[in-house]
């Protein structure tokens, strides 16, 4: 009874954990869901498609050129061209989105949400790089780490009254919860090592970090 609810328990962590959902529960960290205009409907629009869809219909290119073996990316061989493109769909968004740029902007991203996929950006290209290196970084724990920080951001940016005095303490007791589970799910599937788990956290996490104190 035991070992099957512990395999439910990771196979739903490593589903939710995902790096391919992890724009769209940015961009729910932001969005209201009581107030949905034809923006935020744009919006929501252009980041599932480049972030989630169009990875997904490049995913069958990658695996039948015989880049990539499963969705998993198990091998670090396979990792470079995946963490390439994502790279590639990333700057794409924030040049539609950016006010000063070489086109027009045709979706308006939340400033809080542009700094986040900035720094998604610069998570995604460490990761890439790190793959030329040879490193088999977590990307779960990238995803996961650069979405808590940007929520520990987010809880402290829109308000000012005292730490003790909002949810700031009760947000971080979630975000680690939620980064233990998926990390666990990850070392107990055999997925990754400790130091690999280490490396992706702290990817995902500082330029989240950075950009917020420069």
């Amino acid at each position: 009874m035991t070992q099957p609810l512990f395999n439910a328990l990771w196979s739903t962590a490593n589903a939710l954990g995902h790096p391919l959902f992890i724009p769209i529960y940015g961009f729910f960290l932001v969005q209201s869901p009581n107030s949905w205009a034809a923006v935020q409907w744009i919006n929501f629009s252009a980041i599932t498609i480049l972030l989630v869809v169009m990875p997904l219909l490049i995913y069958p290119i990658l695996k039948r050129s015989g880049r990539v073996n499963s969705l998993r990316l198990k091998e670090v061989k396979e990792r470079p061209w995946p963490l390439g493109i994502n790279v590639l769909l990333l700057c794409l968004l924030l040049m539609v989105s950016a006010e000063t740029g070489p086109i027009e902007p045709w979706i308006q991203l939340e400033p809080s949400l542009f700094h986040f996929f900035i720094g998604a950006t610069i998570s995604v290209m460490l990761a890439f790089a790190m793959s030329l290196l040879k490193h088999k970084t977590s990307l779960h724990l990238m995803g996961c780490g650069g979405l808590a920080s940007f929520a520990l951001i987010l809880n402290h940016s829109v308000t000012e009254i005292p730490y003790w005095q909002q949810s700031y303490p009760e947000l971080l007791i979630v975000a680690l919860a939620g980064i233990l589970w998926v990390a666990l799910a990850r070392y107990c599937t055999k997925a990754h090592s400790a130091m690999e788990l280490l490396s992706g956290l702290i990817v995902g996490a500082a330029p989240q970090w950075l950009i917020f104190f420069s």
